[in-house]
């Protein structure tokens, strides 16, 4: 055990010892042929501040200029000596260091938090001993350089220095420490015990800012000079930058030793630095590199000219090293991609080498989230909603008013919540993405390098457990959850310090229990109530009694939902967490009733969500109690902005925005969200929203609204509108429900039209925003990379082509450029042609890309009227290698009359191709051709026995029902 060393002579100096101490190792070697390696660590000019009196007098006085003077001299010196770039500034000084002039005034020591705790006030205004501490430095400084030289004398006098590296350098900058453990001694003499204190050490570091601690520049940036005579061009500067690292693999290749690959059994890790043998010989190193920082909270990387950095639990700063080396302009809101990919670097770098920050620096999150829920809260403004505890939350914390999903459906967002990347990019878009049946398609899975984003914090050490719905429409990896079961809670982390992100769903609110047609193995929490009298349903909705007892019950469920997310609160209280636990509500998409969930308009895409951040972690996210935010969130979002404020980097390819924490991108100009296949009825649709106008393309306008669906049709409202259809009652903001097609394209004001029932697509005055809001769209379909014209049949044979479905499209644009943007206009073009469109049509009918092909076809079925070219086109399309592609062109050629009979044969045998998804296909066609299907209604019969597709037994058995007149229900 080391202990304590009191010298008894009053003269002894370490830094004098140490250079005795290797002076004696090297007349040890004097003569010898084998080389040597001496490693002389001083401990000056660390406080304690003592050095020898003649020293100290050789300084005395020159300090009382003051510390502005001494950094202004130093910054002009250093530029004059080619150290600084002319275009670089001066740091300003610590705002809690005041200028020197004021020094003596009590008062201008306010901004200093340390003056009358760690330095009393009286020395604190006192210039003479300030110059005092700071000639003690300088003499420890000197007395240093002295022996120094003494050492390089022995060199010279053994003949050594032409064949020996020398390499000066320090450890960490200038100390801002406080050590005033004698005051009634002044700095200098052995037994005082001083530091030099924050207003010297920012000097000392001039020109930077921060100090020792800090991966400020103040704090890592050091002197360092080597020499190597005929080696080293004498008197030369480089700016090569160059970590501590880098010297263990310098030492291995100028002395030739090898790097251990095991030590006594065990495997070495290899070394991360990079010889700077090149750099000795006035070279540079080759190619870039990053290096990386961790002291306590301040971490801090360095790409080429660009360093992020930032300090306890602050927001990243970058900044652009070649133009501003100082630190002193901050340019992270600017380049919003490089902090991006900076914090991503650091982050996986952290997971790998850096010490775990303590779990109390960082928050832990909590997800209260539910589904098949819109804003129908009290703190929205809902005066029938019974939700005293959501509404709490919002005056504790953050109230949105603008968050939309991706998709107006679980399983396709909750893709996207998970990952940060719209399903439409995953190509886990449609609803289900692996089929339901016994032997159905497998779900897609995601390609490497995309994960979920609870792994992520799972790296950085959260506990991370989800109780209970996933449904995230593909594979799920196997290191996303510690814990996803109904019984996953924080309280089951072993470690009670261990930070976490724990997710709770609520499923009460579900399609299936406002409809009431699943019975759940746990009870359902209903509180009754709701007077139904009171219950007002939105004009897409008749105003029946049915219809008000059904929205009474949903908000009845959205009671019980209120209770159960109190009861989780009030646990998080009674675990002492609340203090330092962000929490966020919200839902997966509007309410399960007709035109909410599956379809675009607000009513399945508008949701609620709430940010509550605890005072003492506002540092993090200045979310105030009671606030209200009317900007753009989209669903996509919750994985980067969850990432930011567990202070874990946020990958380049997510495309959400971080809406809360650190750095936090430009606000949203717009969101988007898709509808693809429902269960077993395809319409793709994709819509794009401002704060005001909302805009959809209806990719397949010939499709009604209403399909027909299985699990939508269970819905007493579905069941009162078919009634009333029937009747020919249905009250004009609910005949969209009776449409047989939809317009190509839907514009809405929503401030005007919160219902969107009025569609503005021609009218002159909103001309303008219908161009802005449609270029909007077309462009996000190629910046997100949306596979969703894809057919599904070709969607899974690329998919396995290329690797994973989130592989196509970059695949399939090196092959050929233009293909997705041509696709997209064809499927435009299909979607309601003319006939003097038939000419582009007929050409894109002939491409070798089957998905091109697919939708011309589909376009030449929905002409008005089709010329001998085009029934040629699509008796030759029966005939295409893709049985994707033929089944479009029969089902155009039964439209147009085209070889009626040719048509229902070759769909009649595609209900029994193996490709579940032709199958599919097929029986949608001849379910959507009606009476014309007739001859097929045996093969239409057989295909209710299909065992691996149960959407192609619905689709079946409602083209039977509708051609024989039956009511015959499957699952």
């Amino acid at each position: 055990m080391l202990q304590p060393f009191t010298p008894e002579n009053r003269d002894f100096y370490t830094t004098d010892a140490f250079t005795d101490a290797a002076l004696e190792y090297l007349d040890g070697h004097a003569g010898k042929t084998e080389p040597f390696f001496l490693y002389l660590a001083y401990t000056s000019p660390h406080y304690p501040l003592q050095a020898h009196p003649e020293d100290i007098a050789k300084y005395r006085g020159k300090y009382l200029q003051g510390w502005d003077a001494v950094r202004e001299a130093r910054f002009r010196r250093m530029r004059e000596m080619g150290l600084l770039e002319p275009d670089w500034k001066l740091s300003p000084r610590d705002p809690e260091i005041p200028a020197w002039e004021d020094a003596e005034n009590p008062d201008a020591w306010k901004e200093a938090r340390y003056v009358g705790e760690k330095l009393p006030i009286a020395d604190a205004v006192n210039r003479d001993l300030w110059d005092l501490k700071m000639a003690v430095y300088a003499a420890m400084v000197d007395r240093m350089d002295q022996n120094i030289g003494r050492l390089l004398d022995k060199l010279d006098a053994m003949g050594a220095a032409e064949n020996t590296l020398v390499v000066f350098l320090s450890d960490n900058g200038g100390c801002a420490e406080l050590r005033n453990d004698t005051p009634e001694i002044p700095p200098g003499p052995i037994d005082s015990y001083r530091s030099v204190d924050p207003p010297w050490a920012n000097a000392q570091n001039t020109p930077f800012r921060k100090y020792k601690r800090y991966d400020h520049e103040g704090g890592i940036a050091t002197p360092c000079i080597m020499r190597w005579p005929g080696r080293t061009p004498a008197g030369t500067i480089t700016g090569q930058v160059a970590h501590l690292i880098d010297l263990m693999p310098t030492a291995l290749e100028l002395s030739g030793a090898d790097y251990p690959l095991e030590n006594r059994g065990e495997r070495v890790l290899p070394f991360e630095g990079a010889s700077l043998a090149k750099v000795i010989s006035g070279g540079q190193l080759a190619g870039e590199r990053r290096l990386f920082w961790q002291f306590l909270d301040s971490n801090a990387v360095r790409s080429d000219h660009w360093k992020l950095v930032r300090d306890g639990g602050r927001p990243w700063e970058l900044y652009d090293m070649a133009a501003d080396r100082t630190e002193t302009a901050d340019v992270a809101g600017a380049h919003p991609a490089v902090v991006e990919e900076l914090s991503a670097a650091w982050s996986a770098w952290a997971a790998r080498c850096a010490a775990p920050q303590k779990a109390a620096k960082r928050p832990n999150i909590l997800w209260l989230s539910c589904e098949d829920m819109g804003p129908h809260l009290g703190c929205y403004g809902d005066s029938l909603a019974r939700t005293p505890v959501i509404d709490a939350l919002a005056a504790a914390g953050c109230r949105y008013t603008n968050c939309f999903t991706s998709a107006p459906v679980c399983a396709p967002n909750r893709s996207s919540i998970i990952t940060g990347v719209h399903a439409a990019t995953l190509g886990s878009y449609h609803m289900r993405s692996g089929g339901e049946g016994k032997g159905g398609s497998a779900k897609p899975e995601l390609p490497a390098g995309v994960e979920c984003f609870p792994a992520l914090l799972r790296r950085a050490g959260y506990y991370c457990s989800n109780n209970v719905k996933e449904d995230y429409n593909f594979i799920r990896p196997e290191n996303v959850w510690d814990d996803s079961s109904n019984a996953a809670h924080w309280r089951n982390r072993k470690d009670k310090t261990q930070p976490f992100f724990a997710v709770f769903n609520y499923v009460g609110t579900h399609e299936s229990q406002v409809a009431k047609w699943k019975k759940r193995e746990e009870p359902v929490e209903v509180k009754a109530g709701t007077d139904p009298g009171r219950a007002t349903p939105p004009p897409y909705h008749p105003d029946t009694p049915l219809v008000r007892e059904q929205w009474a019950h949903y908000y009845d469920l959205v009671a019980g939902m209120d209770e159960w997310a109190g009861r989780l609160l009030a646990q998080l209280e009674e675990d002492g967490l609340a203090g330092n636990t962000i929490v966020i509500f919200w839902s997966d998409h509007g309410p399960g009733m007709p035109r909410c969930k599956r379809l675009l308009y607000d009513s399945g895409l508008h949701v609620p969500m709430i940010v509550r951040v605890p005072e003492a972690l506002r540092g993090l996210a200045e979310v105030k109690p009671g606030s209200v935010s009317d900007e753009l969130v989209s669903s996509v979002d919750f994985a980067p902005t969850t990432l930011r404020l567990a202070g874990v980097g946020v990958p380049d390819h997510l495309q959400g925005r971080a809406f809360l924490g650190t750095g936090t991108p430009p606000p949203r100009d717009y969101v988007y969200a898709g509808r693809d296949r429902m269960d077993e009825r395809y319409d793709m649709m994709r819509a794009v929203r401002d704060k005001r106008f909302k805009y959809i393309r209806n990719y397949e306008p010939w499709k009604p609204w209403d399909q027909f669906m299985n699990s939508a049709e269970l819905s007493p409202i579905k069941q009162e509108l078919n009634r009333i259809e029937a009747a020919g009652a249905l009250p004009a903001g609910a005949v969209w429900a009776a449409a047989g097609h939809k317009p190509p394209e839907e514009l809405y004001d929503t401030a005007s039209d919160p219902h969107e029932l009025n569609n503005l697509v021609g009218d002159a005055l909103n001309a303008d925003t219908l161009a802005r809001m449609r270029a909007a769209q077309e462009a996000w379909l190629l910046e997100s990379r949306d596979l969703g014209l894809l057919p599904e049949a070709e969607l899974n044979r690329l998919g396995k082509a290329h690797g994973t479905r989130y592989d196509i499209w970059n695949a399939v644009a090196g092959e050929d450029p233009a293909f997705w943007a041509t696709l997209r206009d064809t499927a435009v073009l299909a979607g309601s042609p003319k006939a003097e469109d038939a000419a582009r049509l007929l050409a894109a009918a002939a491409s070798p890309q089957p998905a091109l092909r697919w939708w011309a076809l589909m376009g030449l079925g929905n002409l008005p009227g089709v010329s001998r070219p085009a029934l040629d086109a699509l008796k030759a399309g029966m005939s295409d290698a893709s049985a994707t592609v033929r089944g479009a062109a029969a089902l155009s050629a039964a439209r147009q009359g085209a070889d009626t009979a040719g048509a229902l044969a070759l769909l009649e045998k595609s209900l029994s191709d193996a490709d579940e998804w032709v199958r599919l296909q097929a029986a949608i066609a001849l379910d959507e051709l009606g009476e014309t299907a007739r001859p097929a209604l045996a093969s239409l019969e057989k295909a209710l026995d299909d065992r691996e597709s149960k959407y192609v037994v619905r689709v079946a058995n409602h083209a039977v029902n509708a051609l024989t007149g039956a009511n015959n229900e499957v699952l």
